[in-house]
């Protein structure tokens, strides 16, 4: 089975936010990175990647404002900027 890029840049993002989270007795770890971005919730016991979009806890890093000034963040920015251009 191949892995996609979206695949393995997801873990290795995943990765870098247990790494962080880790070292606090309970946190939350962001990642703002300059193509994707991603959340994670350590209880003490548990880590939860937080499911930022319905389909996914790793969102491509965008935000659109339409010219009715809608924002938009995610995998909908990029598509409704795709569909406005």
């Amino acid at each position: 089975m191949e892995l996609g890029w979206r695949w393995i840049a997801s873990q290795v993002r995943c990765r870098r936010i247990i790494d962080r989270v880790f070292l606090m007795t309970k946190g939350i770890g962001i990642d703002f990175g300059t193509s994707n971005s991603a959340a994670a919730i350590f209880d003490g016991d548990e880590l939860k990647l937080v499911q930022l979009e319905s389909a996914d806890a790793i969102i491509p890093s965008a935000t659109y404002i339409d010219r009715a000034l809608t924002s938009k963040t995610g995998q909908m920015a990029v598509d409704q900027y795709i569909a406005d251009n």
